[in-house]
């Protein structure tokens, strides 16, 4: 670091730790309460009408009609399944959807045709 002081020297690694830190800290967060929404998707079992879906980096969130609870998962599609549709851009208010508890995919039903999302498993941990 020619050019430097020692003083900006020592401010500079101390504000490269704390982008470190604060990276691996939000890094753990946002993996703890991907898990805890996955849990709670996991253990519900939906069948019902889409009143929401949105979506949010990789994942989904989606609602029920006559529901508050916002279910959060992470829908995986390739070119071969469902015609490349990817769940957030083709699930709307007023498609079903039908997954019961501990499942492995998500059933969207969608003008009289049942598309299949296998989602994303998170290993449980102890």
């Amino acid at each position: 670091m020619a050019g430097l002081t020692r003083l900006q020297q020592w401010l500079t690694a101390v504000c490269t730790g704390l982008l470190l830190v604060g990276f691996v800290l939000g890094s753990r967060y946002v993996d703890r309460r991907a898990r805890a929404e996955f849990k709670t998707f996991d253990a519900a079992n939906l069948r019902g009408v889409l009143s929401r879906v949105d979506s949010q980096q990789r994942s989904v969130g989606i609602r029920l009609q006559g529901s508050l609870t916002r279910f959060m998962f992470y829908p995986r599609t390739d070119e071969n399944l469902n015609q490349g549709h990817h769940f957030h851009l083709w699930a709307k208010p007023g498609d079903s959807v039908v997954k019961t508890a501990h499942a492995d995919t998500l059933y969207l039903l969608k003008r009289g045709i049942v598309y299949r999302y296998p989602f994303k498993q998170f290993e449980q941990r102890p």
